[in-house]
């Protein structure tokens, strides 16, 4: 679904897609495609998935 957006040009939709993935692959993917428009919506879907990742990472024993 991501590339039919990215094809026919609906950044709001595939801004969309990016943040609702789990995980940062699909940002990864599509970040050149949205970084101008969106920077700060980007940046929180990283801060996210940091976060997320640190509180795992705490969890350890």
């Amino acid at each position: 679904m991501a590339r039919i957006y990215q094809a026919e040009g609906l950044k709001d939709r595939l801004l969309a897609y990016v943040v609702n993935s789990p995980g940062l692959f699909e940002l990864q993917a599509f970040e050149d495609d949205l970084k101008e428009e969106y920077p700060r919506e980007l940046l929180a879907k990283y801060r996210q998935e940091l976060e997320n990742s640190a509180v795992v990472t705490s969890n350890r024993k």
